[in-house]
């Protein structure tokens, strides 16, 4: 079985554990808890230091795109309609 690295951002005590029973013991019960395990202990420190790029996107929100510019009125009436 492969080793995992658990982060606790929210929880008891926040930070890096080892076994899945010290998180658990961290965010058992704990109302809005946030945690992760991790294949690779860097991968977790990176996460756990809040590096945007190590922090997985379902974490972090969905990305938001940009919303297109609002047309001006002279371009409306440019328009050709079909």
């Amino acid at each position: 079985m492969a080793k995992k690295f658990y982060v606790v951002w929210k929880g008891r005590k926040p930070g890096i554990f080892t076994t899945w029973g010290e998180c658990k013991a961290q965010v058992d019960g704990f109302a809005g808890a946030k945690y992760k395990s991790f294949p690779t202990q860097a991968e977790a420190q990176a996460a756990y230091s809040g590096k945007p790029s190590a922090v997985p996107a379902k974490l972090k929100g969905a990305t938001k795109q940009a919303k297109p510019n609002a047309l001006t009125q002279a371009q409306i009436d440019d328009m050709t309609y079909q």
